[in-house]
Formats: structure tokens, sequence, C-alpha cells
């Protein structure tokens, strides 16, 4: 027998999005043996999820529950709340789906396949809801020159298993600090090695799956990823993407979320001189867009989201120099300029 976990945090708005997700689980094709477990953390959603599961019905060997959070407490604590709750009868593997996605009918068949007895961390490609390329993958301009043994060096093939590749042995730090391949809804990995790995629960706008990814793949005997794109993302609640426009409520927390992981990276993670000089780059590039957010948002009355920046203060030290050091980087002629959407960051 082998028992997967399936975890979904669930806040959204509008109706029918997690059941969508729901119906992607029920259509998996598995092999004799394997069962399902489906828990969905209601982080007090607004759209109850026992509307969502009315009427549904679910293939022998799937099963279903629903943990409630007391309060809000964003996707990473969703996610560990539910990592806690499986440790009462641990599951061989985890898989992550966020509520706004949907698998493809073989992605967990596809990924046990892949993972075997040897591996301990499996993810791969998905069709993403923004941008006009097939898949995540071939977005990165580096990336298809990585696939095909150029670029970097950073990746490998796995002999004789086809669209199957892996990082080189010593680089999967660097691959994921350059690239942050891994979306939260394709990852699938074993769970006894990692029992007590969860997400860092104060980055809640942006950075957590991407740290836990780090520490996966440092504890992993060995991982691989697809290049088949087995996830397709959908439209709803989506604290990240929500804030990409500069001008939307939460931008300042965000951008302030992803300075934190960096600075984390760059303190603890990072270990050659290649990941430090990455992440010592990204410190500088959220430095500058949060030191001219904060003083776009002085300039314009706007909330500070005063609450990130007693966060970065607690526990990294950094104040108000480095946000004015960051606004001067940026440039002050701009502050009271446009902004595009993105602007690079």
């Amino acid at each position: 027998m082998t028992s997967v976990a399936v975890v979904i945090p669930f806040f959204q708005r509008e109706p029918g999005i997690l059941r969508k997700a729901l119906e992607g689980v029920r259509r998996q094709v598995l092999e004799s043996g394997t069962t399902l477990r489906v828990i969905v953390v209601d982080d007090v959603s607004p759209q109850p999820p026992a509307d969502e599961i009315s009427g549904l019905v679910l293939p022998s060997g799937v099963t279903l529950e629903i943990l409630r959070q007391r309060e809000n407490g964003g996707p990473g604590a969703a996610r560990n709340r539910a990592l806690d709750h499986v440790l009462e009868t641990p599951p061989d593997f985890i898989a992550f789906l966020d509520s706004d996605d949907v698998w493809a009918p073989d992605h967990v068949s596809r990924a046990l396949k892949a993972l075997g007895e040897a591996r301990d961390f499996f993810f791969e490609d998905h069709v993403p809801l923004l941008g006009d390329a097939p898949s995540y993958f071939w977005s990165d301009k580096d990336l298809p020159k990585e696939f095909a043994g150029g670029g970097l060096g950073l990746i490998e093939p796995c002999p004789g298993e086809p669209d199957l590749f892996r990082p080189v042995k010593g680089r999967e730090t660097e691959l994921f600090l350059r690239h942050l391949m891994a979306h939260t809804s394709t990852v699938v990995y074993r769970f006894a090695r990692n029992a007590q790995l969860r997400f860092e629960p104060s980055l809640r706008s942006a950075g957590e799956d991407i740290l836990f990814w780090i520490h996966l793949a440092k504890a992993a005997r060995a991982l691989c990823f697809s290049t088949h794109a087995g996830v397709s993302c959908g439209r709803g609640v989506n604290v990240y993407y929500s804030t990409l426009n500069w001008d939307r409520p939460g931008v300042i927390t965000r951008v302030g979320n992803q300075l934190m992981l960096w600075l984390l990276l760059t303190r603890e993670i990072a270990e050659t001189e290649s990941e430090k000089s990455i992440a010592r780059r990204q410190v500088e590039r959220y430095g500058r867009a949060l030191g001219y957010l904060f003083v776009r948002a002085v300039a314009r009355g706007r909330p500070r989201e005063d609450e990130i920046f007693k966060a970065l203060r607690r526990r990294y030290g950094w104040g108000m120099t480095h946000l004015a050091a960051g606004a001067a980087a940026a440039g002050f002629s701009r502050v009271m300029g446009k902004l595009a959407v993105d602007d690079g960051i």
C-alpha cells in the first residue's frame, strides 16, 4: 500500500473553485494499492468549503477531511496545520495542491513512479495563469538552454527516463535560487524523511514556498523534475499575483516578504560564492523596491503597511537607514512618477 496525503489550503471568495480542484483529485488514475487522503484546511475562507464538497462522490481509496483554522494565517500556516495533523498517522508521501489549481489525471501516478524508492522530492512543469508561454519552464528564457545541456550547466537528464531531469549534484540550491522552478501544486515528496519540515508562516505574501523547496532539495537523497506540464493554474484568490500591480493594497508587504526571504537565504542558506552572489543581488533589488514603495506611500498619503517594517527590523535589523538607501538607489526622481505593473520586481 502507498498512502498520499493531499494538502489543500483553502481561502476563496467565489464558489466552484475548490470543487474544480477536487474533481481533478477525483479523476486521478492510480496504481492498485495507492490511497489518497485529501485534507482541506479552511483558512477562514469567505466561501465555505462545505458548499464546495456537497454531492462530491469520491472513488474507493480516496478520503476527504476538512480542518478549520481559528484565524486566517496564510497558505504556509494552513499547510503546516495539515502537516502537523498527519503526524498521528503518517502518509508515505505529501502532495500539495492549491485550491484554484487542477491536476492532470496522471499527476500522482507519474510522481510516484518518478520517486520510486530512492528519490525524495518530485515536481513538474505547469501551465501558469499569466503569460503566453505554453508552460512555465519555457517562459524562463534561460531554462530551455539548461534542458538542452547548455546554459550554466545546472541541469542534467535522468538516464533512461524520458522527460525527467535533475540538478547537477552540488548545485541544487543554486538552481532554485536562479530559477524558482517548483510550483506548489506540482510538488510531491517523501514525508518520513522530512516529517518535521514546515513552511515559514511569517512569509505570508511571498517566499514561503521557495524556502521550503530549498530545504527539501538540501535534505533529499535525490530529486527529479519533469518537463511534462501536469498542473493547470486557475483564477482564484492569490496573495502574490493580486499585488503585482504597485497600486494595490498589500504590495509593500509582498515586497517586504520577498526581501525577508532573500535576507534569510543570504544569511542562513547560501554557501557557495555563486549562491551568495545571487542572494545579495536579490536583497539589493528588493531593498530598492521597498525603499521606493515606502517613500512613494508617504508622499501620496497611502498606508505604509508598517507591520512588515517592524518584522524586518526585529528579525534582520533592517530599518530606516536601509529604507532611505533603497529609495535613493531606486532614484528619488521616480517616486512621484508612474510605475509599471511589475517594474521588474
